[in-house]
């Protein structure tokens, strides 16, 4: 039986090859991997135009459990975010409740749309989920002035790498749709994300800290 260690590896290498071979295909985002529990920077690319025509809106949604949505801002695109409630609320930075969250990021009326032969990204920052191997998927569409171009699909079942039959699954998944919607796996991170978060021992193991009897023994 193989260690759970060497499963999730494995998967996750398995995910970042399938995207790998269908990122020129398909929206993605340029994170495939993301720490859980972070605040992190986000970008999700629109590989193409709708065929003859430019895409001119692209609507991002924001998975379940991500909070603090905060779309870049960018003079080519007007930026909006519709909103939904979050029932019960959250706790959230400083004591304070989160009631309400970004459920999608809108990005329309470009100075010039994307045609086919070219990319663009669409940045955001986002608190991900403390959800170390879960799999967020991220929808999205690209809408031209007459048609839509939908990354929405998604597994029937949800997708976590700790599963031992994860590369199977996800593979399946991925072969059976033309639209799947793109994704990131979340890993643990090996410490907390800001300064203030970290204990000695997390200091220790980065080696910015060294004890007084260390040192002792440094010097013999």
């Amino acid at each position: 039986m193989l260690k759970p260690a060497f499963i999730t590896t494995a998967a996750v290498g398995a995910v970042v090859l399938m995207s790998a071979t269908s990122a020129s295909a398909h929206n993605y985002m340029t994170a495939l991997r993301a720490p859980a529990n972070y605040m992190h920077d986000m970008e999700a690319r629109v590989a193409h135009g709708c065929l003859a025509e430019d895409v001119v809106e692209v609507r991002v949604k924001i998975p379940d459990g991500v909070f603090r949505v905060t779309p870049m801002n960018t003079r080519d695109w007007e930026v909006e975010a519709e909103m939904r409630n979050v029932d019960p609320p959250v706790a959230g930075d400083g004591g304070r409740s989160i009631t309400s969250t970004v459920d999608t990021i809108i990005w329309k009326n470009p100075a010039k749309g994307i045609p086919f032969n070219r990319l663009e990204g669409f940045k955001f920052r986002a608190k991900l989920p403390n959800e170390p191997g879960r799999v967020l998927f991220w929808q999205m569409v690209n809408i031209c002035a007459d048609s839509r171009d939908p990354y929405t699909d998604l597994p029937e079942q949800a997708l976590d790498i700790k599963d031992s039959e994860f590369g199977e699954k996800f593979e399946a998944f991925m072969g059976s749709t033309a639209h799947p919607a793109p994704y990131t796996v979340l890993y643990e991170a090996e410490m907390p994300q800001y300064p203030w978060e970290w204990s000695a021992e997390h200091m220790k193991n980065i080696g910015m800290t060294v004890t007084p009897s260390e040192q002792t023994a440094e010097a013999k």
